[in-house]
């Protein structure tokens, strides 16, 4: 019945689920900013490897090697922003706040 004052639904509480996909993305991001990223916040994870081959080795067969390594870092690079995007957009998908009396929805309430 309509406006019954037995009526259970709308039990709202805190979507905790979406709370542990937001720590998620910090924690992305502090990964991504000081272990995937040199000091200097250019390049990827195998940059500096790169320019000390380069420095250290000059030949046709270090630049074969410096440029398949770079091609790895920013391949390395670029799998952490693409998740790290996909991560923001399952965050920015769920609701704040969950109906407990929802099946579908009660376990994000309860998520640990």
């Amino acid at each position: 019945m309509c406006g019954d004052a037995d009526s259970t639904d709308g039990d709202l509480q805190k979507n905790l689920y979406r709370d542990a996909i937001g720590d998620h993305s910090s924690d992305l991001n502090a990964t991504m900013a000081f272990s995937l990223t040199p000091p200097n916040g250019f390049g990827h994870v195998c940059t500096k490897v790169c320019q000390d081959v380069a420095a250290a080795w000059e030949s046709p067969a270090a630049e074969g090697w410096i440029e398949g390594v770079d091609t790895l870092g920013s391949s390395i690079k670029t799998a952490f922003s693409n998740y790290k995007g996909d991560v923001d957009d399952a965050y920015a998908e769920e609701p704040e706040n969950v109906d407990v009396n929802d099946p579908a929805e009660s376990w994000k309430a309860d998520w640990e």
